[in-house]
């Protein structure tokens, strides 16, 4: 376990070292950027939508008869900011890519190409975790931050269908709740979430042994690493901020 740690550490130190190598891996960058953010749109705007729609119900529920519902517009798009926003979209990527990536680099792996590059005296983390890496790591904010753009349509559209609230009213309430903090926090754990997801990938990738089995058991490590992580990152992170 010390060992696997330690590894871990190293590895993700070199994905770092290796940042002014991006450029010379521009092509890959921009393929695996398509990957995680084109082809994550209509994922993202799918689980967006309805997640600010039942966020809606469930605060109109808590709400009733304790809470004026003139407050449903704010709480809705603090929850919707700061936590539904940037986990739901963790774990949406950390299901289609994260595990994707590590798919990808475990089937390498099985068939030598690995082995293959190093012959050449070709870095494996620079050529194949690296592009991938910063993908997830540059896409995961701006998908968060469009997921939750949706979420608050979602919620504000059942708001105005179903709860008689007016557009002044629910855009007064996020005013009223409505702090810059809110925004960072939401920015800065999806950033975080996009370091966990790429740099687990990625590395469980590279543990996979030579049989096609390993390629199975370490995809399914990648996906409940990343949802355990990114819910203790959550957590610490409410913790230290809030």
């Amino acid at each position: 376990m010390i060992k696997t740690i330690g590894e871990y550490g190293f590895f993700l130190w070199r994905l770092w070292a290796l940042l002014p190598y991006l450029t010379y891996e521009r092509r890959s960058l921009i393929y695996h950027l398509y990957r995680a953010g084109y082809q994550s749109f209509i994922l993202v705007i799918f689980i967006g939508l309805f997640a600010g729609a039942i966020i809606a119900w469930q605060a109109a529920y808590q709400f009733k008869d304790l809470v004026p519902m003139s407050l449903l517009g704010g709480q809705a798009f603090r929850v919707i900011i700061v936590e539904m926003g940037p986990v739901l979209t963790a774990m949406i990527l950390s299901g289609r890519l994260g595990s994707g990536f590590c798919a990808e680099i475990a089937s390498m792996m099985v068939s030598e190409q690995i082995d293959a590059l190093k012959t050449l005296s070709i870095d494996p983390n620079r050529l194949i975790a690296l592009p991938r890496f910063w993908s997830l790591v540059i896409m995961m904010p701006i998908l968060t931050v469009y997921s939750s753009f949706i979420g608050v349509i979602g919620a504000f559209s059942v708001s105005l269908l179903f709860m008689d609230l007016t557009i002044p009213v629910f855009l007064d309430s996020i005013k009223s709740f409505f702090f810059l903090k809110d925004i960072f926090m939401g920015i800065l754990k999806s950033f975080l979430f996009g370091i966990w997801i790429g740099s687990i990938a990625c590395f469980l990738g590279f543990q996979a042994e030579r049989n096609t089995e390993s390629v199975g058991n370490v995809t399914i490590k990648s996906f409940v690493y990343c949802t355990m992580g990114i819910l203790v990152l959550d957590l610490l992170l409410w913790v230290v901020f809030f």
